[in-house]
């Protein structure tokens, strides 16, 4: 079993929050109770930034899912690679323990986060066939396979269908919207089930963030492109899980 951190159980309001160690000293919050389906949700490639996705995993978790979201730290010798997976390995046993099926687990993250989890999803890593990416590029290599989600895409297993959501923000100055467009059309190509949605927001907006140049580093906002972004990352991981 998973070994609770100092940070134990607690109550945040309508939903219920722990946190967990998946690593000795790293932490993965665990957010509602198993009712239908489970959601890992990765955050991008800054260091221990799980804080950054509280608002959109608590609200999937309302709305009947169980949300694990982990840290992780891409700067890492391996890219993050060791860290990814054991949170991973984590939260399949979690799915498996507390809502008896694991193949209900749908992986999905946001920018770095998002490009591991469809990678992994169409290397054939997980028993779910669904991923969902939030603002990411497609063509860079992931640190998990090594490839990257588009050569993963066009050396598919023929028959091997994938149903993949993509969020992009139409403001995403960091990682241009043409290339969500561009995956979008090759999964199609290619035979899987994918569904693009785009909102008027930016890079950091479509998780509910907003970036300070001053402090090269994101945090949670309310202003209306995050309320906006984040509305449509939350109504996408809803979907992908069945909600």
């Amino acid at each position: 079993m998973a070994r609770r951190s100092r940070r134990e159980a607690r109550d945040t309001g309508p939903v219920r929050t722990e946190s967990l160690d998946y690593l000795p000293g790293r932490r993965m919050d665990v957010y509602g109770e198993p009712v239908t389906s489970a959601v890992l949700l990765w955050h991008g490639r800054g260091a221990d930034e799980r804080v950054l996705l509280t608002d959109v995993a608590r609200r999937v978790a309302a709305a009947g899912a169980f949300v694990m979201v982990p840290d992780w730290d891409s700067a890492v010798p391996d890219g993050g690679r060791a860290e990814l997976l054991a949170s991973w390995e984590l939260a399949q046993r979690l799915a498996d323990e507390r809502l008896g099926r694991p193949d209900r687990l749908v992986l999905a993250g946001w920018s770095r986060g998002g490009r591991c989890a469809v990678s992994m999803a169409l290397a054939g890593l997980v028993p779910s066939r669904r991923a969902v990416c939030l603002a990411s590029s497609y063509r860079t290599p992931d640190p998990v396979t090594g490839v990257g989600p588009s050569r993963l895409a066009e050396e598919a297993t023929p028959g091997r269908t994938l149903e993949v959501w993509l969020a992009h923000g139409t403001l995403d100055d960091v990682v241009p919207a043409s290339g969500a467009r561009t995956f979008h059309a090759l999964l199609r190509a290619h035979g899987h089930r994918a569904h693009l949605e785009e909102a008027e927001t930016d890079h950091a907006g479509i998780v509910g963030c907003a970036y300070d140049e001053r402090l090269g580093a994101s945090f949670p906002s309310a202003s209306p492109r995050a309320v906006l972004g984040s509305s449509l990352a939350v109504a996408v991981l809803r979907r992908s899980a069945w909600l």
